[in-house]
């Protein structure tokens, strides 16, 4: 499977899809109960990111649920491939007290696109899934207020300003490159 900024803003679209991919992946499959318990997730969020998981091909019902010992989601083979990075984005973030910024929705997709190489606003908004200027704008603050990007203001006329990714920030893109 090819990692693109496309399927990155598909994963992230719901805050708990990588917190879900990443526990079913540990475990080889959890019952709801205990993925609501062990995320601390909310019944309507986590069933929302659950049914689009499975809509997704991601995860699926177990076929052989019904005993209290067989999980009853699992994942699917493309499911496997992304829960060892999901579980390594949520390792990164927690390591660096970035979780709750690091899950919003368009945070890893930026940090992908910006592992590229420094860019401009209106280099960026283009490759981010139709996200919104101002979606743009708070999701780059929240990147630089957790240190995963920085802002460069170079004293040209006109002012010519860039992001570019941090150390740890390329840390993070690593996991997905």
């Amino acid at each position: 499977m090819e990692i693109t900024v496309d399927l990155l803003c598909e994963l992230f679209r719901y805050r708990w899809s990588a917190p879900i991919l990443a526990e079913l992946g540990r475990s080889r499959g959890c019952k709801y109960v205990t993925l609501n318990h062990r995320l601390g997730v909310a019944d309507g969020p986590l069933r929302q990111a659950l049914d689009w998981q499975i809509g997704r091909g991601w995860v699926v019902r177990n076929p052989g649920y019904g005993h209290p010992s067989r999980p009853e989601y699992v994942l699917t083979e493309e499911g496997a491939i992304l829960a060892p990075r999901c579980g390594a984005t949520i390792a990164l973030l927690d390591s660096i007290d970035a979780g709750r910024a690091g899950l919003n929705r368009w945070t890893v997709p930026l940090v992908y696109t910006l592992s590229a190489g420094a860019s401009r606003f209106g280099e960026i908004r283009p490759a981010l899934c139709g996200i919104s200027p101002r979606a743009l704008s708070q999701s780059l603050r929240e990147v630089m207020d957790a240190d995963l990007a920085s802002r460069h203001v170079a004293a040209d006329i006109p002012v010519l300003v860039t992001y570019a990714l941090t150390g740890t920030g390329d840390r993070l893109a690593g996991i997905w490159v």
